[in-house]
């Protein structure tokens, strides 16, 4: 029987409605799977060997109680078919230094997914830098000057630490708000960490990033209706820098404009 491994954050503290990490566990362990659990701490290297501290776990499908664990053993990491490394950000000196480990483990035989070297490589910020075309006008720098020269070139701008998730520390200023050079200090600390800015796309349509896949913006098609039932017209209102245009049918019957690259203008 193969066994599946996992490195994530508490199991406890996760949202069971959206959290993928649980929905992967359930569907393995539909398939007869054995789940080993383990947090990032509970991994260690001794004489170049990976070991960690894994407890057997049970999932179910009920947001009331939905885990079950087992008691702790040590084991190598080379015993597991397959871990998952699906520990969140933010992307430390700590996440890396478990990157290490987990190609120890790929060494002697362990599936490791995602693989070790690329979640040093790609970086979920700066991998974009591989696709300019694809995203909004885009900075990175710890540079105060220069993120104040981009404000006011953009006009308005998202401002984010490379290493974070899930909106912490993110932060939307436009040129002469009075707070921004406090944010722009706090999030460089003074040229000692460096962040990524992009131009902001979404004005008062309602727009949102996150809910369609990487470099869409999605942006309710309802806002340009004039009567209920009357066909959508959103050509004057939504333009992409490629004139690629997509109308997409989510559910609920609520229908969204998204395109990539955007460039939403009034």
């Amino acid at each position: 029987m193969a066994t599946l491994g996992v490195v994530m954050d508490p199991i406890g503290s996760i949202k069971y409605h959206k959290d993928s990490t649980l929905a992967m566990l359930l569907a393995a362990q539909a398939r007869g799977w054995q789940l080993r659990y383990l947090e990032m701490q509970d991994l260690h290297l001794r004489d170049g060997v990976a070991y960690g501290n894994a407890r057997p776990l049970q999932v179910c499908a009920d947001q009331r109680r939905w885990f079950e664990l087992g008691d702790e053993l040590e084991m190598p990491l080379g015993e597991l078919d397959v871990l998952l490394m699906r520990k969140d950000p933010p992307f430390d000196m700590e996440y890396i230094y478990a990157t290490y480990l987990l190609e120890q483990a790929e060494a002697t035989g362990c599936l490791v997914v995602n693989k070790a070297q690329s979640l040093r490589d790609a970086n979920e910020k700066l991998f974009t830098a591989w696709f300019p075309q694809c995203t909004p006008p885009t900075l990175v720098t710890s540079d105060k000057q220069r993120i104040r020269r981009f404000l006011a070139e953009q006009g308005e701008i998202i401002v984010k630490p490379l290493g974070g998730m899930g909106g912490a520390s993110v932060f939307h200023i436009r040129d002469g708000d009075l707070n921004t050079n406090v944010i722009i200090e706090t999030l460089t600390d003074n040229k000692n960490r460096t962040v990524g800015e992009m131009r902001h796309t979404l004005l008062k349509y309602g727009g949102k990033l996150g809910d369609a896949p990487p470099g869409y913006v999605i942006v309710p098609a309802s806002v340009w209706a004039r009567k209920r039932g009357e066909a959508l017209d959103l050509e004057p209102v939504l333009e992409s820098s490629h004139g690629n245009r997509h109308l997409i049918l989510l559910r609920r019957g609520k229908v969204y404009a998204a395109c990539p690259s955007p460039i939403l203008r009034r």
